[in-house]
């Protein structure tokens, strides 16, 4: 009976038995490597993340901000038309010739109504 290192059959099976660890080395040594670009690739992901919600914080912000400026310029542009016509006002009165006395008394009696605060400053002229 032969020796079983002398045996083809086993030779053979050792040798395949060599082949199929050196491919699981070269699977492990690749899935290894695999998964180090995986937690990479997440790591670069969660700062995407973070960076699209600052972003998007930024952005809400900048969003209120404009609707504030927007509101401003159209108190704004009531103060211009309010100014606008009481400017017109004063050039009829002097059409009319409205003395200086006639304009501060009628700025006294704007002072006694219930009107906003941008009415009751007195007229110059």
């Amino acid at each position: 009976m032969p020796t079983l290192s002398c045996d083809p059959a086993y030779s053979q099976l050792l040798d395949t038995n060599q082949e199929l660890h050196d491919e699981l080395q070269d699977e492990i040594s690749i899935n290894k490597s695999n998964e180090k670009k995986i937690r990479s690739l997440v790591k670069e992901v969660e700062q995407c993340y973070r960076t699209i919600s600052l972003q998007d914080n930024t952005i809400i912000a900048h969003e209120k901000e404009i609707e504030e400026l927007k509101c401003q310029i159209t108190d704004l542009q009531k103060q211009l038309r309010i100014l606008q016509q009481d400017k017109k006002f004063k050039e009829e009165a002097y059409r009319f010739d409205v003395t200086p006395d006639v304009l501060t008394t009628f700025s006294h009696l704007l002072n006694g109504i219930d009107v906003p605060p941008f009415y009751k400053r007195p007229l110059m002229i």
